[in-house]
Order: C-alpha cells, then sequence, then structure tokens
C-alpha cells in the first residue's frame, strides 16, 4: 500500500483520525481496510496497512475525500488494487486511451433504484403532488457535491419508490468511478433515513448513459452504433449485457444545437462498470482500427476470463 504526498496532505488538511481505503473485489463488492492516522504518518514507507499478498491499493487520483458517514474525522480513498490479476480498470483505460484520444463529450449518467417505503409511508394521506422523497435525494446529490463529484438532477421515477439521480464524469472511467462511489452515498444516506435501497427490479432499465456532443458528432456515433450492431450483439452477449442494442440508445439535438445521446443499460446489484461502460463508447467511435482489435484473440481472451472470473449479472 502507499499513500503518496497529495495523498497525504488531503489526511492532514481533513485533520483525520483514521484513513479508509476503499475498493471494489473481484465480485463487484465494495470493501474497506482502515488504519489510524498517526500509524500511516509515522510508517517511514507511508504505509500502515497489512493486508494479503492479494491485496496491494492504490488511490485513484481525485477520489480521496473526507467521509461523510464517519463520527470520528476519516478521510476515505477509492482505490485500485493492482494486486488483482484481472484489473478492469486498467484495461479499459489502456482501451479508451488507445481508441478515443480526441474524443470531445460531456459524459453524464442517470442512476435508477428503487425504495422500500416504511408502514408509515405506505398508508400516509398526502396532498397531491406530493414527493416524499425528494428531500433523500436532495441529501444524496449534496454529498456527492461535497466529495467533488458533479451532480445534474434528481427526480422521482414512474413508479412507487423510484428515483433518479444523475452526475457526470471527467471522461468514461470517470464516470465509471463515480458510479460506484454513488451507489456507496445512496446506501449510506438510506440507512441514515431508515430506507432499504433497491438498485434493479423487474429486468428494468436501471442505468442511462449520456453523451453530450455537438451534432456532427452525435450523427456520427448513432451511424457506427447501427453499422456495428452484429458486432455490439456479439460482445454485449461475452459482456453479459445482452439487453443493449439499437433500440437502447436515442438522440436528440439541444437547444444550443449541441447531440445528447442517451444509452439504457440494465446491471445488476454488484456490476463493475469499467469495461461495459469503454465498450459502450468505442462502439460509438469513428475508431474503424477498434473492429480488428475486438476481433483479435487478445481481447477475445480477456473478455471471456472476465466474464468467468466475475460473473456479472446485468439482466
Amino acid at each position: 500500500m502507499y499513500l503518496t504526498n497529495e495523498n497525504l496532505t488531503l489526511v492532514k488538511k481533513n485533520e483525520s483520525l483514521f484513513v479508509s481505503l476503499k475498493y471494489l473485489d473481484s465480485k463487484g463488492n465494495l470493501n474497506q481496510i482502515d488504519s489510524a492516522t498517526k500509524n500511516i504518518l509515522t510508517d517511514p514507507h507511508n504505509h500502515g496497512f497489512e493486508v494479503s499478498k492479494n491485496i496491494c491499493l492504490l488511490p485513484i487520483d481525485t477520489k480521496g475525500f473526507s467521509d461523510p458517514f464517519r463520527v470520528l474525522p476519516t478521510t476515505s480513498f477509492f482505490c485500485v488494487n493492482l494486486a488483482d490479476d484481472l484489473n478492469t480498470r486498467k484495461y479499459a483505460s489502456k482501451l479508451v486511451y488507445d481508441f478515443l484520444p480526441n474524443m470531445v463529450a460531456t459524459f453524464e449518467a442517470e442512476l435508477k433504484f428503487w425504495i422500500e417505503p416504511s408502514l408509515e409511508e405506505s398508508y400516509s394521506c398526502k396532498v397531491d403532488p406530493f414527493d416524499c422523497y425528494s428531500n433523500f435525494r436532495s441529501d444524496i446529490l449534496e454529498t456527492l457535491e461535497k466529495i467533488e463529484i458533479k451532480t445534474t438532477i434528481h427526480l422521482s421515477g414512474n413508479r412507487k419508490g423510484e428515483c433518479i439521480i444523475g452526475f457526470k464524469g471527467k471522461n468514461i472511467i470517470d464516470l465509471a468511478d463515480n458510479f460506484i462511489l454513488a451507489r456507496f452515498v445512496i446506501n449510506n444516506i438510506a440507512a441514515d433515513y431508515g430506507y432499504r435501497v433497491i438498485f434493479n427490479q423487474d429486468k428494468e432499465p436501471n442505468l442511462e448513459l449520456i453523451l453530450v456532443c455537438n451534432n456532427n458528432d452525435g450523427k456520427m456515433f448513432l451511424d457506427n452504433f447501427i453499422a456495428n450492431s452484429s458486432l455490439i450483439c456479439e460482445y454485449n452477449h461475452l459482456l453479459q449485457m445482452g439487453d443493449l442494442n439499437s433500440k437502447s440508445l436515442s438522440k436528440r439535438v439541444l437547444f444550443n444545437e449541441d447531440c445528447k445521446l442517451q444509452i439504457k443499460l440494465t446491471t445488476g446489484d454488484n456490476f463493475i462498470p469499467y469495461m461495459n461502460f469503454a465498450f459502450i463508447v468505442l462502439c460509438l467511435s469513428e475508431n474503424k482500427e477498434i473492429l480488428t482489435r475486438l476481433g483479435q484473440k487478445e481481447v477475445m481472451k480477456f473478455i471471456k476470463n472476465y466474464k468467468r472470473k466475475l460473473l456479472i449479472k446485468t439482466t
């Protein structure tokens, strides 16, 4: 484990008594390892975490924050596990770096989830229109902003207890990081309210990726998505995202002549987003080399290994 000088500066700035390293395991569960700050600051190698040989955590840049859910001051870092032999974040980052160096777009997502209401809420009478979860969703967005995740909107869905929150990412990999942290925040705030959160229900699309770009790029992305539909179906099957097809994609021109592309997905409880997010964007790009690359044994072998080890349930 290694904390950079920037990480240690943040810990000192927050006057934290504890440091918490959070990471996804190979099954998509969010785990954490904590240590007292004094153990880390007195360690000449900036360590302070004793874990197994299968765990070597490195904080992701800009993903450190003063943990809003701890009673004692704690700085949390979302990390990547370097010891993981199937590092999907690293592989997805490389694919995006290789094939999308000049992509100009704004990356957003809208996450849908459901609240199981208490008995009191189920039978209480309210004057319409009434949104009994608006304060709950506002708390979620405020907390995301506090940990420096930019947000967009929050609203109620069409069904009882259905909620939608929107957030942004600096790029598609950063958006995947923020997706994981958003679920962490939602679960913790729900616990404070006494709610239970369900992230998938009846195989309904519960995640929408949004790319905002100029209209010409939007048309190009849409054309490429439709033109490569057979390849997309093949790789979606390998990535267990069989619900993604041309009907999952919609486009509309905004008032400033930018184009908004919306891709609807169905994801499971332990969804690991990196390869899936990167794959979708790659298939929308104009880079034809990606078609050849995706057909290579190296990539096919990785994706099959990815599916076999992680067993992601997205439908």
